[in-house]
Protein backbone atom coordinates (compact mmCIF):
# COMPACT_ATOMS: atom_id res chain seq x y z
CA UNK A 1 0.00 0.00 0.00
CA UNK A 2 1.41 3.79 -0.66
CA UNK A 3 2.29 5.25 1.93
CA UNK A 4 0.99 8.91 2.52
CA UNK A 5 3.11 11.93 2.49
CA UNK A 6 2.24 12.13 6.94
CA UNK A 7 3.86 8.47 6.88
CA UNK A 8 6.86 9.53 5.04
CA UNK A 9 7.70 12.38 6.48
CA UNK A 10 6.99 10.70 10.30
CA UNK A 11 9.68 8.30 9.28
CA UNK A 12 12.01 10.92 8.10
CA UNK A 13 12.05 12.39 11.27
CA UNK A 14 11.97 8.73 13.13
CA UNK A 15 15.42 8.20 11.47
CA UNK A 16 16.44 11.62 12.00
CA UNK A 17 15.91 11.26 15.47
CA UNK A 18 17.53 7.80 16.03
CA UNK A 19 20.70 9.64 13.86
CA UNK A 20 20.61 12.34 16.85
CA UNK A 21 20.40 9.75 19.61
CA UNK A 22 23.15 7.30 18.39
CA UNK A 23 25.51 10.90 17.75
CA UNK A 24 24.67 12.17 21.31
CA UNK A 25 25.70 8.64 22.11
CA UNK A 26 28.88 8.81 20.63
CA UNK A 27 29.44 12.40 22.69
CA UNK A 28 28.92 10.82 25.69
CA UNK A 29 31.73 8.53 25.17
CA UNK A 30 34.47 10.98 23.35
CA UNK A 31 33.51 13.03 27.00
CA UNK A 32 34.33 9.63 28.73
CA UNK A 33 37.37 8.93 27.38
CA UNK A 34 38.65 12.48 26.97
CA UNK A 35 38.32 12.80 30.99
CA UNK A 36 40.13 9.50 31.20
CA UNK A 37 42.81 10.34 29.23
CA UNK A 38 42.89 14.00 29.87
CA UNK A 39 45.66 14.18 32.51
CA UNK A 40 48.47 11.91 31.47
CA UNK A 41 47.85 13.68 27.74
CA UNK A 42 48.46 16.81 29.06
CA UNK A 43 51.33 15.54 31.44
CA UNK A 44 53.81 13.90 29.05
CA UNK A 45 52.00 10.96 27.58
CA UNK A 46 52.32 11.10 24.13
CA UNK A 47 50.30 8.67 22.88
CA UNK A 48 47.43 9.94 25.43
CA UNK A 49 48.04 13.28 23.39
CA UNK A 50 47.73 11.73 19.92
CA UNK A 51 44.56 10.35 21.25
CA UNK A 52 43.19 13.44 22.95
CA UNK A 53 44.26 15.32 19.84
CA UNK A 54 42.07 12.56 17.60
CA UNK A 55 38.58 13.00 20.56
CA UNK A 56 39.17 16.73 20.32
CA UNK A 57 39.19 16.43 16.61
CA UNK A 58 36.11 14.09 16.57
CA UNK A 59 34.31 15.97 18.72
CA UNK A 60 34.58 18.88 16.82
CA UNK A 61 33.02 17.11 13.93
CA UNK A 62 30.48 15.81 16.35
CA UNK A 63 29.84 19.28 17.21
CA UNK A 64 29.02 20.19 13.88
CA UNK A 65 27.43 16.66 12.95
CA UNK A 66 24.85 17.38 16.09
CA UNK A 67 23.83 21.29 15.34
CA UNK A 68 23.18 20.19 11.33
CA UNK A 69 21.26 17.10 12.25
CA UNK A 70 19.38 19.19 15.10
CA UNK A 71 18.67 21.92 11.75
CA UNK A 72 17.18 18.47 9.62
CA UNK A 73 15.58 18.04 12.51
CA UNK A 74 13.92 21.41 12.63
CA UNK A 75 13.36 21.15 9.29
CA UNK A 76 11.62 17.49 9.18
CA UNK A 77 9.27 18.53 11.65
CA UNK A 78 7.83 21.49 9.81
CA UNK A 79 7.09 19.14 6.85
CA UNK A 80 5.97 16.80 9.21
CA UNK A 81 2.97 19.68 10.27
CA UNK A 82 2.96 20.73 6.81
CA UNK A 83 1.89 17.66 5.37
CA UNK A 84 -0.25 16.56 8.31
CA UNK A 85 -2.06 19.90 7.73
CA UNK A 86 -2.14 18.59 4.07
CA UNK A 87 -3.70 15.70 5.26
CA UNK A 88 -6.17 17.40 7.08
CA UNK A 89 -7.17 19.93 4.62
CA UNK A 90 -7.51 17.21 2.12
CA UNK A 91 -9.91 14.90 5.03
CA UNK A 92 -11.63 18.38 5.55
CA UNK A 93 -12.69 18.23 2.00
CA UNK A 94 -13.15 14.79 1.45
CA UNK A 95 -15.79 15.63 4.47
CA UNK A 96 -17.46 18.38 3.16
CA UNK A 97 -18.33 15.83 -0.24
CA UNK A 98 -19.52 13.42 2.23
CA UNK A 99 -21.53 15.94 3.65
CA UNK A 100 -23.11 17.15 0.69
CA UNK A 101 -24.28 13.84 -0.60
CA UNK A 102 -25.95 12.49 3.65
CA UNK A 103 -27.45 16.19 3.66
CA UNK A 104 -29.12 15.20 0.13
CA UNK A 105 -30.21 11.59 1.51
CA UNK A 106 -31.50 14.00 4.63
CA UNK A 107 -33.61 16.31 2.10
CA UNK A 108 -34.41 13.28 0.70
CA UNK A 109 -35.89 11.11 3.31
CA UNK A 110 -37.65 14.65 4.51
CA UNK A 111 -39.50 14.65 1.15
CA UNK A 112 -40.60 10.59 1.29
CA UNK A 113 -41.82 11.27 5.03
CA UNK A 114 -44.09 14.15 3.36
CA UNK A 115 -44.97 12.51 0.68
CA UNK A 116 -46.23 9.05 3.33
CA UNK A 117 -48.15 11.61 5.47
CA UNK A 118 -50.17 12.63 2.20
CA UNK A 119 -50.93 9.02 1.50
CA UNK A 120 -51.69 8.09 5.03
CA UNK A 121 -53.78 11.40 4.68
CA UNK A 122 -55.46 10.27 1.75
CA UNK A 123 -55.69 6.94 2.71
CA UNK A 124 -57.01 7.95 5.97
CA UNK A 125 -59.90 9.86 4.65
CA UNK A 126 -61.05 7.14 2.25
CA UNK A 127 -61.19 4.76 4.60
CA UNK A 128 -63.73 6.90 6.35
CA UNK A 129 -65.68 7.62 3.40
CA UNK A 130 -65.38 3.27 2.93
CA UNK A 131 -66.52 2.85 6.31
CA UNK A 132 -69.94 5.10 5.37
CA UNK A 133 -70.15 3.34 2.50
CA UNK A 134 -70.24 0.32 4.85
CA UNK A 135 -73.20 1.82 7.21
CA UNK A 136 -74.99 2.97 4.05
CA UNK A 137 -75.28 -0.40 3.20
CA UNK A 138 -77.07 -1.56 6.49
CA UNK A 139 -73.83 -2.62 8.27
CA UNK A 140 -73.09 -0.82 11.66
CA UNK A 141 -69.95 -2.24 12.66
CA UNK A 142 -67.58 -0.60 12.95
CA UNK A 143 -68.60 2.55 14.29
CA UNK A 144 -66.80 5.53 13.85
CA UNK A 145 -65.76 5.44 17.40
CA UNK A 146 -64.01 2.09 17.14
CA UNK A 147 -62.60 3.49 14.01
CA UNK A 148 -61.24 6.62 16.00
CA UNK A 149 -60.04 4.84 18.61
CA UNK A 150 -58.42 1.56 17.48
CA UNK A 151 -57.10 4.17 14.39
CA UNK A 152 -55.51 6.36 16.23
CA UNK A 153 -53.63 3.49 18.23
CA UNK A 154 -52.85 1.95 14.94
CA UNK A 155 -51.08 5.43 14.09
CA UNK A 156 -49.63 5.62 17.88
CA UNK A 157 -48.10 2.06 17.14
CA UNK A 158 -46.21 3.22 14.11
CA UNK A 159 -45.26 6.43 15.27
CA UNK A 160 -43.44 4.51 18.53
CA UNK A 161 -41.04 3.16 16.14
CA UNK A 162 -39.78 6.75 14.97
CA UNK A 163 -37.52 8.65 16.50
CA UNK A 164 -40.52 10.99 17.54
CA UNK A 165 -42.27 8.31 19.86
CA UNK A 166 -41.09 10.31 23.29
CA UNK A 167 -43.48 13.17 21.92
CA UNK A 168 -46.33 11.06 21.87
CA UNK A 169 -48.49 8.33 24.19
CA UNK A 170 -46.67 5.11 24.87
CA UNK A 171 -48.95 2.46 24.53
CA UNK A 172 -48.42 -0.73 26.59
CA UNK A 173 -48.08 -4.08 23.92
CA UNK A 174 -51.70 -4.81 25.01
CA UNK A 175 -52.74 -1.51 23.35
CA UNK A 176 -50.70 -1.77 20.15
CA UNK A 177 -52.24 -2.15 16.62
CA UNK A 178 -51.97 -1.63 13.00
CA UNK A 179 -54.18 -0.88 10.26
CA UNK A 180 -54.52 -3.93 8.21
CA UNK A 181 -55.06 -6.34 11.11
CA UNK A 182 -57.80 -4.09 12.28
CA UNK A 183 -59.00 -4.11 8.84
CA UNK A 184 -58.73 -7.90 8.38
CA UNK A 185 -60.19 -8.61 11.68
CA UNK A 186 -63.49 -6.15 11.13
CA UNK A 187 -63.72 -7.43 7.63
CA UNK A 188 -64.22 -11.11 8.86
CA UNK A 189 -66.89 -10.39 11.44
CA UNK A 190 -68.52 -8.70 8.77
CA UNK A 191 -68.07 -11.30 6.50
CA UNK A 192 -69.85 -13.88 9.02
CA UNK A 193 -72.37 -11.49 11.01
CA UNK A 194 -73.89 -9.51 7.86
CA UNK A 195 -72.53 -11.03 4.53
CA UNK A 196 -72.69 -14.81 4.96
CA UNK A 197 -75.99 -14.48 7.38
CA UNK A 198 -77.77 -12.45 4.25
CA UNK A 199 -76.80 -15.02 1.54
CA UNK A 200 -78.10 -17.96 3.79
CA UNK A 201 -81.39 -15.93 4.56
Amino acid sequence: MKKSDVEKAQEVLADLNEQREALVSRGQELEQRRQEIAFKAHTGSKAERAQLDQINSEAITHDYELKSLDSAIAEATKRLAAADQAEASAQDKENARALRAVVDEFVAHAIAIDEAFTVMVTEANALRETLIKIHDLGCAFPSYDQLNSLGARALGTAIMQTPWKRDFEHLAPSQRQSFPKLASDWAARIESSHITRRRLA
